[in-house]
């Protein structure tokens, strides 16, 4: 089923809207890794664009810093722009499918899920 006229042109306006994104590499070890495990971040509606970035800059990367295993690690965050379903997104590099899997499953990783904004 087609949406009405208006519908179209709307749709197309905010496909026309760009987002802004700042990319920031953290680690970024000379060794080509294999493994890539990507996540995309949404903040809460009570906080702004900037103080999540503080969060994800200042608070989770130290937490990321904390495992040697990570080879890689990429943060792409969303400065200005429409809403989106995310507004963060972080790439990091293993290399091997069983210390993703260590990783993810840690402790560390559990505890900050829990505090993100």
């Amino acid at each position: 089923m087609c949406a009405p006229y208006g519908g179209v042109r709307r749709y197309a306006q905010r496909r026309r809207a760009r987002l802004n994104l700042t990319e920031h590499t953290i680690i970024d070890h000379p060794a080509l890794p294999l493994f890539k495990y990507t996540a995309g971040l949404k903040r809460r509606a009570d906080v702004n664009r900037e103080a999540f970035a503080h969060w994800w800059l200042e608070r989770h990367v130290p937490y990321v810093k904390q495992f040697p295993a990570v080879r890689k690690y990429r943060v792409s965050l969303v400065e200005s722009g429409p809403e989106t379903i995310v507004d963060g997104l972080a790439e990091v590099w293993f290399d091997d499918m069983a210390m993703l899997r260590r990783v993810t499953a840690s402790d560390v990783v559990a505890a900050l899920v829990k505090a993100s904004p």
